[in-house]
């Protein structure tokens, strides 16, 4: 995977296309998080390759990228995958070490090749 390192902690910029979802007990018990279709086709998928966005639309498997903790610049490699309507992006490393809890709220965009998670939202606003 080719990111490339910000070497900041700063969040992406405002003009960049982003949503905010908020954490469910289940997606920290089963390591992945569940994206909304929406979402998905708004942020993630203009930065998708064409190949990446085949698989995904036949949900023969899965594409991995990179993500960014935006507070610290660690970066995961998850894996995103097609969930009928809407997409599961797993990662359990990315998950413990963040250390989502119920009813957080995180914020996704994409820059510099990569997914940017902010989290948590209160360090940002």
């Amino acid at each position: 995977m080719d990111v490339e390192s910000t070497g900041s902690s700063s969040p992406p910029a405002p003009n960049v296309a982003s949503f905010r979802k908020e954490i469910k007990k289940g997606e920290i018990k089963h390591h992945r998080l569940l994206l909304q279709k929406d979402h998905f086709n708004t942020v993630i998928k203009p930065h998708l390759t064409p190949q990446q966005i085949d698989i995904l639309n036949k949900g023969e498997g899965s594409v991995k990228v990179s993500a960014v903790h935006v507070g610290t610049g660690d970066v995961f490699e998850v894996s995103m995958q097609s969930a009928g309507y809407s997409f599961h992006l797993a990662s359990a490393h990315m998950i413990r070490k963040m250390k989502f809890k119920e009813g957080d709220v995180i914020e996704v965009t994409w820059s510099n090749g990569a997914l940017h998670i902010l989290y948590p939202i209160y360090m940002y606003m």
